[in-house]
């Protein structure tokens, strides 16, 4: 095994600066419907190797097509280590809570996000003559 990442249907608190930001009708409203990703790990010996960004990409691009199937959520999150935070930032994940600090931060992707990174990614591969996602 490669890697493993769990996932589940979530209500996720977001703040309001978030939610202005991003568009999130913000009458009254705190929590949203959320797909989560509880934990996205992988075997030491394939650090370094693009498995987690393929693993993360997967799991975007199945959210986003799947996402009214599986509960119509608007934004998927995580729970990051704040060693990890930076690659959950090349995905265009933001933090979402107010910062508490060394510890865990959530951080979201919105799905009008995962919309633009998938057809970015899209665009790249096709330059790079690799198929898309």
């Amino acid at each position: 095994m490669i890697g493993f990442v769990p996932l589940q249907n979530d209500a996720t608190s977001i703040t309001r600066k978030y939610r202005v930001a991003h568009e999130f009708k913000v009458g009254g409203i705190t929590e949203y419907p959320s797909l989560l990703i509880s934990f996205l790990g992988g075997d030491t010996r394939y650090q370094g190797q693009q498995f987690g960004a393929s693993i993360l990409s997967s799991i975007l691009a199945m959210a986003y097509e799947q996402r009214y199937a599986l509960g119509a959520f608007t934004i998927v999150s995580v729970e990051s280590l704040p060693q990890t935070i930076p690659f959950y930032e090349r995905f265009s994940f933001q933090q979402y809570t107010s910062p508490n600090g060394n510890a865990n931060k959530y951080l979201g992707i919105t799905m009008d996000e995962i919309q633009d990174l998938l057809k970015g990614m899209g665009e790249a591969r096709t330059q790079n003559g690799k198929d898309a996602i």
